[in-house]
């Protein structure tokens, strides 16, 4: 369901103005750092630690993805 909303989100997001997009991702892009940053401070300084690393460690899993899709994008085109 949620890949059926994501796809229904962006299909109606690439039909606005490039304005009103990046306003959009920008107010998704806020409203996720405040959720990140409210779990963040109910946790104990241990389980904040844990935290930190485990967004660490997705950070550096999506970029390894945007580079493994830049590089099959790259692939495919040649």
């Amino acid at each position: 369901q949620m890949k059926a909303r994501h796809e229904i989100t962006q299909r109606y997001l690439a039909k606005l103005p490039a304005a009103e997009q990046k306003a959009l991702k920008d107010e998704l892009k806020a409203s996720h750092e405040k959720t990140q940053k409210d779990i963040r401070a109910l946790l104990t300084p241990e389980q904040q630690k844990k935290y930190d690393e485990l967004q660490k460690k997705r950070e550096q899993r999506k970029a390894e993805w945007a580079v493994f899709l830049q590089w099959k994008a790259d692939k495919t085109s040649n």
